[in-house]
Parts: structure tokens; sequence; C-alpha cells
């Protein structure tokens, strides 16, 4: 509980810690002693008082404002979109461009050893209250990944 106390201090006035699970197995709130010794600790916040976004909600975003051969997926159980940018778009490039305006995205060579794997991939994360600066952020990578597209 000791734990859970100070990290959901830290979330601020618009976050609320849920939960902290380790390996799979719930911490807090009224987790087991035995959990604290292991090394893959995981916090759930939640808004507090913002609107939470679901994901049919941004796909329609994405599919709005993004080339119209991008795909998108959802891993089960998560607050993340995958997203495959079409042929001419780069990833690690539109991360650049988009964290010069600060947009912060997360390039899929990241989740690669193999550095020239998901070179087309980005991970966007919608767990934070939906905001309509959040909404404008999405609109301006859905401008950068289209320039990048007619430039090639």
């Amino acid at each position: 509980q000791a734990l859970g106390g100070a990290l959901g201090g830290l979330a601020g006035p618009r976050l609320r810690l849920k939960m902290i699970t380790n390996r799979g197995v719930k911490v807090f709130p009224d987790g087991l002693p035995e959990t604290f010794c292991t090394d893959h600790w995981r916090c759930r916040f939640v808004p507090e008082g913002g609107r939470a976004i679901a994901f049919a909600a941004v796909i329609d975003l994405l599919s709005e404002h993004f080339p119209s051969e991008t795909r998108i997926s959802q891993p089960r159980g998560g607050f993340v979109a995958w997203i495959q940018l079409p042929k001419g778009v780069n990833a690690l490039q539109l991360y650049l461009e988009a964290r010069d305006q600060g947009i912060l995205i997360s390039p899929g060579e990241l989740f690669s050893s193999n550095k020239n794997k998901y070179q087309r991939s980005i991970r966007l994360t919608y767990s934070q209250p939906w905001t309509t600066e959040r909404e404008a952020a999405i609109r301006r990578l859905g401008e950068l990944a289209s320039k990048q597209l007619n430039k090639s």
C-alpha cells in the first residue's frame, strides 16, 4: 500500500493510480508481499476528470488524418495502437519531425533487435485523458506522414 501511495502521488491531479502489477500479479491495491521481489513492474493510471478515448475513436481520427494506405491494429489488453505507415513514410523520420513539434510517438524500430524491421511502423499510446491538444497532435502527425509520402 505504501508503494501505491507514493506512486499515486506522482501522477498529478489529472491521473489516478488504479493498479500496480508485477509479472501479471496484482501488487496494489491489496497485493501480496511476495510479489515485491520480482522485476517487471507495470502501473496503470486512469484519467481523473478527463475523458478517456475508445479505440474506435482513435481509428476514426487516424483514418481521417493519415494517408489512406495506413493500417492500424490494437494489441489485446492495452491502450496503444500500432500504425503501419504506407511505403514512402519512414517512422524514425516521422518521430524526429514530430518530436521537434512537441509530439511524442514511438518508432517501431525500438521494438525489434533488427533495425531494418518496423521502419514504417509507429506505436501510439492513448491512455492519457483525451484533449483537443491530443486531437490536434494526431492531425499534425497525419500531415507530417502525408508530406513524407508526397515527397517519395
